[in-house]
């Protein structure tokens, strides 16, 4: 008898997933099923919504999935904690995620520099909108997958061949850092003049000192880390941070200064 030849058994096509993170709630559920999961497939895309594992080893499932999955889509609604731990998991591997919120006060100052489809249930047709923008995002990021992840993630080897032109990493890192800066200041406007905490002051000041502190190099996140090292009193600790990112002291000095004037304002 003639041994059965595994190559020879027809298979069909192999069905890249889109995982799909999300709060845990009967809302959800229904978006989940009605919206984003009918978006997904009518891409060639089949969904796979993270709270639906149940395995006794659910972190290592989710990192399985995460990593052979094509699309990750994130809904920031809620700042559902579990949805922010699957997201920091997928940014650091230079993952395409999309993400989607209902409302920008849902979207961390983190993330203020990266596009989020933000949905309106107020809308009569906000469904139907939001499928069609989770379609048009899957379509562009299908095309060009690396638009989807932010630049500060992208590995080295993907950087230097990004369109042929690995000035369009920096341009890419500088439009994020712009819309990080509006964000900052759309955030900062709506705070309430009478509350004074150091979150509060810091959020405020930030945008407006990020600018300087961009020049000696620090990131929006280091920024923020010098605000809060003075708004506590630890200033010599704030310059020496500044330095040990390779800033001058000369250059450090009179930035810490004004980050100081505006955090006393």
């Amino acid at each position: 008898m003639a041994e059965h030849n595994n190559s020879d058994i027809p298979r069909g096509p192999v069905i890249e997933t889109c995982f799909v993170m999300m709060p845990f709630a009967s809302q959800f559920d229904r978006y989940y099923r009605n919206i984003f999961a009918p978006a997904i497939k009518r891409c060639g895309l089949d969904p796979i919504r993270g709270d639906g594992i149940f395995g006794s080893a659910i972190v290592a499932d989710i990192w399985r999935i995460l990593k052979k999955s094509r699309i990750v889509l994130a809904d920031l609604t809620g700042r559902n904690p579990n949805v922010f731990y699957e997201l920091g998991l997928a940014h650091a591997i230079g993952k395409t995620v999309i993400l989607v919120a209902s409302n920008s006060g849902d979207i961390p100052i983190d993330l203020g520099g990266l596009r989020v489809i933000l949905y309106n249930k107020d809308d009569e047709d906000w469904g139907l909108q939001l499928q069609a923008d989770i379609e048009r995002s899957i379509a562009e990021f299908l095309l060009d997958p690396i638009r989807g992840a932010p630049a500060t993630f992208l590995d080295p080897e993907v950087q230097a061949c990004l369109i042929g032109d690995p000035l369009q990493v920096e341009i890419r890192h500088l439009a994020e850092e712009v819309r990080a800066l509006r964000f900052g200041m759309k955030q900062a406007a709506i705070i309430n003049a009478g509350r004074n905490s150091p979150t509060d002051i810091a959020d405020t000041v930030l945008a407006e000192v990020f600018p300087h502190t961009r020049k000696l190099g620090l990131s929006w996140g280091q920024a923020r880390h010098v605000i809060d090292l003075i708004l506590v009193g630890r200033e010599t600790e704030a310059l020496s941070y500044i330095e040990d990112t390779g800033a001058a002291r000369a250059e450090a000095e009179p930035v810490l200064s004004f980050i100081r004037d505006r955090c006393r304002t």
